[in-house]
């Protein structure tokens, strides 16, 4: 298996056959907010339900029933569709037909997240490690997959004509959300650990100016929450320092990255304030992140809101934070 893997990626991810263009078109989509549909949707009758037929580069959003069928053109290349559903939803991928043969070269991956230029999200040292998130399939597929977090995706490469697949997307409520890619400009959010120890990151892949509206990190669960906070009622920087190893870690950078591991650090806050003034963080790059890094000794969240970057702060803190 590692030998075919190996022998895929080299073939699927480099020389990239699908980057640039793959790039442009999902960014393009997703910064939009569009769900591209095809025109050529196959009618619908009582014995079968309505089928949405996939592009090979598509953002999709909306659950129900796609299918893609090959047209042998060599032409198409490797093809990958991009699912995202809203912060609080996960993703459940049904194949109900699959007709993709190993013997034709031929192969279906499915991702618990979103890969771009080999980069991930979640991060692999956030979430699940390259083996567990990434599957590999020919001849037969895969009964059911659910997403983690509230993106996913697949990749494919059906060169022989009429070879194909249909799959049922669904987006479901996820009560905890930890992991959120969000692809709009303005917006409200609570990202909070529910006191287990793991790490929850909040993605945009937009400019934003981010206000923290309250921060409860490092208060422990086993005092009061009132007179915590009188204890430590102001937000601190420099939190490791300082013996605290729950903070959350505002980060920014790589115009087109995807892996927070790959996004430079700016902030480190920690500490309790329920009305906490002047907490703006301009984040002028293509993709940020809040990250919330949680040991799971304490019940850790913090409240924020964000808009649109403003060009005045996007001209001054752009050329400092930002790389390509």
């Amino acid at each position: 298996m590692k030998i075919l893997i190996a022998t895929f990626l080299l073939g699927f991810f480099t020389p990239l056959v699908i980057a640039s263009a793959l790039h442009r078109n999902i960014k393009n989509a997703l910064f939009a907010r569009v769900v591209r549909q095809s025109e050529d949707i196959a009618e619908e009758s009582p014995d079968e339900p309505l089928r949405h037929r996939l592009e090979c580069v598509q953002m999709i959003n909306l659950g129900g029933e796609y299918y893609f069928q090959s047209t042998g053109d060599d032409a198409i290349g490797d093809c990958a569709m991009y699912l995202q559903g809203q912060p609080d939803q996960l993703i459940e991928i049904e194949f109900k037909s699959f007709d993709v043969k190993c013997e034709d070269a031929g192969l279906v991956s499915v991702v618990d997240g979103w890969e771009l230029d080999g980069q991930f999200f979640p991060s692999d040292e956030d979430r699940l490690s390259f083996d567990e998130r990434y599957r590999l399939f020919c001849d037969n597929g895969p009964l059911k997959f659910v997403a983690h977090q509230n993106v996913a995706m697949m990749h494919w490469r059906i060169p022989v004509a009429t070879q194909g697949f249909v799959v049922n997307i669904r987006f479901f409520y996820n009560p905890k959300p930890c992991n959120v890619l969000f692809g709009g400009k303005t917006g409200k959010y609570t990202l909070t650990n529910y006191g287990h120890q793991n790490n929850c990151s909040f993605a945009v892949i937009y400019p934003v100016l981010v206000r923290i509206t309250g921060i409860m990190i490092g208060v422990d669960k086993q005092i009061g929450v009132a007179s915590q906070l009188q204890l430590e009622s102001r937000v601190m920087t420099q939190c490791e320092k300082r013996g605290y190893h729950d903070f959350l870690e505002i980060k920014s950078g790589g115009m087109e990255s995807l892996d927070t591991s790959y996004m430079p650090s700016f902030w480190k806050i920690c500490g309790a304030e329920l009305n906490p003034d002047e907490l703006d963080f301009p984040l002028p790059c293509g993709t940020s992140a809040l990250r919330l890094v949680s040991r799971g000794r304490y019940f850790n969240s913090v409240e924020f809101q964000f808009d649109e970057l403003p060009q005045q702060l996007m001209d001054a803190y752009g050329p400092r934070m930002c790389f390509s």
